[in-house]
C-alpha cells in the first residue's frame, strides 16, 4: 500500500497547466492588440500625461501682457506653442495652486532649443508662468517678462 503522506509531484500536470496559462495570455494579448490597440489613436490620452496634453491642445492662450511677452520672447504664436506642448513631457505632480494647477512641461522646439515651460491650465485657456532653459540647449531665452508667483 502507498503511504498517503508521500504524495509524488505530477510534473506532467504542472507542465500542461503552465502551457494552458501561457497560451491563454498569448491569445489575450493578440486579441487586445489587433482588436483594440491598433484602432485607437487616442490611447495616450487615457493616461494623466496624455490628458494634460490633450486639454492644452484644445485650449487657447489667454490674451494678457505676460503671455504676449513670452510668445514674443519665443518668437512663436499660440498654435505653434500648442504643438510644442503636445510633443513635450509633462512632469508630475503638478504645482498645487488654487484654483488651477501649474504643470511643468519639458519640450524642444524644431530648431533644437530645449526648454521647460510652467503652464497654468484652466478650463478652456492656459497661461505661461515661466520658461527655463534646459541643459544642452542651443539658445538661451532671456525674457524680461513679469514673473508670477506659484
Amino acid at each position: 500500500m502507498k503511504d498517503p503522506r508521500k504524495n509524488s509531484i505530477n510534473w506532467k500536470r504542472i507542465g500542461r497547466n503552465f502551457l494552458a496559462y501561457g497560451g491563454g495570455l498569448t491569445i489575450g494579448f493578440i486579441l487586445m492588440k489587433y482588436l483594440w490597440w491598433d484602432q485607437r489613436t487616442d490611447l495616450e490620452s487615457m493616461w494623466p500625461k496624455g490628458m494634460v496634453k490633450s486639454k492644452l491642445g484644445r485650449s487657447t492662450i489667454e490674451s494678457n501682457e505676460i503671455n504676449t511677452c513670452y510668445l514674443t520672447c519665443l518668437g512663436t504664436n499660440d498654435s505653434t506653442l500648442r504643438t510644442l506642448l503636445s510633443k513635450g513631457d509633462v512632469h508630475f505632480p503638478p504645482v498645487r495652486r488654487e484654483p488651477f494647477p501649474v504643470y511643468r512641461i519639458s519640450t524642444s522646439s524644431p530648431s533644437g532649443e530645449k526648454m521647460r515651460l510652467y503652464v497654468e491650465s484652466k478650463d478652456s485657456t492656459y497661461n505661461i508662468f515661466k520658461i527655463e532653459d534646459l541643459p544642452g540647449t542651443t539658445k538661451n531665452h532671456i525674457c524680461d517678462c513679469k514673473t508670477v508667483d506659484f
